[in-house]
């Protein structure tokens, strides 16, 4: 079974998000994209404030400055409308409301979120640059939407709304697959010389969730 095999059978058979989180922390590549990390560093369940958890997050330090995105997966049988309705469901817009609460958070909580993040600025050479939160949200499945125009129209419409200034993502699943579609094309693994590493953060330390070992 290849990989993208596992991870379709992942989503249309499982009702737990855990399930989605554990294959994605074994593919931590796969969140990351072809983005430069700092530090090849992911963060899993990264928690932030007293009631905010990522369940992803990670640095991206460019040329036009260093960006902090924040994943969010959701259950993968999550319903985007409401059911025999067109409209959107409560999951979801509970879902892209606390996206909006967390952007509200790290506006407010600077100095925090970088003292959090400082092992990794540091190591990467890039404390004291200031962090542009990015926030991305994965739900749902593709033919919820493409079951009537109507449903296409308002996706669209609330897609445009979410990121139209480009500090919010809204994707499927199927959407999230088809941006890193050439991992699965090419059979990409995350075992070159400088992988992606999924770790925990733990009293100021980054320690690799499968190692045990501390990264930073």
């Amino acid at each position: 079974m290849t990989k993208l095999d596992q991870f379709l059978e992942i989503l249309e058979k499982s009702n737990r998000e855990q399930e989605v989180q554990d294959y994605l922390e074994e593919n931590p590549h796969y969140i990351t994209g072809t983005k430069y990390v700092a530090k090849n560093i992911l963060i899993r369940k990264f928690k932030f404030g007293a009631d905010y958890i990522s369940d992803f997050a990670f640095i991206e330090p460019t040329s036009g400055g260093v960006f902090l995105h924040f994943v969010e997966i959701e259950n993968p049988q999550l319903e985007i409308f409401k059911r025999s309705e067109d409209h959107f469901s409560e999951d979801l817009n509970k879902a892209m409301q606390q996206t909006r609460d967390w952007a509200v958070w790290c506006s407010e909580n600077r100095d925090n979120l970088e003292t959090m993040l400082k092992p990794i600025l540091l190591r990467e050479g890039i404390s004291g640059h200031p962090l542009t939160p990015r926030f991305h949200l994965i739900a749902g499945r593709r033919d919820q939407i493409e079951s009537n125009e109507l449903r296409r129209e308002r996706w669209k419409s609330i897609k445009d709304q979410f990121s139209n200034n480009g500090i919010f993502s809204l994707k499927t699943y199927d959407g999230f697959i088809n941006s890193i579609q050439h991992f699965f094309d090419n059979n990409i693994e995350n075992n070159g010389p400088d992988p992606i590493r999924c770790t925990k953060y733990s009293r100021r330390q980054y320690i690799d969730i499968h190692s045990k070992e501390v990264v930073v």
